[in-house]
């Protein structure tokens, strides 16, 4: 789940700090990572610092004991939350995630019992 969320931040721009690293230890990596899970205001949430969705999944996943399954319905509705507020940061990644999530919207409006399990 943690990988899942570091592309969403991805997609919004933020800067994850093991990009920095220039050996790309895996040690190193894992540190970095390890600090941002710990302490998100300090090491993660540069550019989105404000978007209380972002912040809500962390706290989501964060709860997660290995053997939990994630509240899925719940971080699509925080998802959608983001993108109809338009709090989405002007670049060109967060364009293409907002196109690629409104497609899904509009995929599932047009194929009766779209995400609910249904075949």
């Amino acid at each position: 789940m943690w990988s899942f969320y570091f592309v969403i931040l991805d997609f919004l721009n933020e800067m994850l700090p093991w990009r920095a690293c220039k050996d790309n230890k895996p040690d190193d990596v894992k540190d970095h990572k390890m600090r941002c899970l710990e302490f998100p205001e300090l090491y993660l949430w540069k550019t989105t610092a404000n978007v209380k969705e972002i912040k809500s999944i962390f706290r989501s996943i964060k709860r997660l004991e290995y053997a939990d399954r994630p509240d899925y319905a719940y971080i699509r509705q925080e998802l959608t939350s983001l993108l109809r507020a338009d709090e989405l940061p002007r670049e060109p990644k967060s364009s293409l995630i907002s196109n690629v999530f409104r497609g899904i919207t509009l995929a599932e409006k047009e194929t009766p019992g779209a995400g609910r399990g249904e075949a």
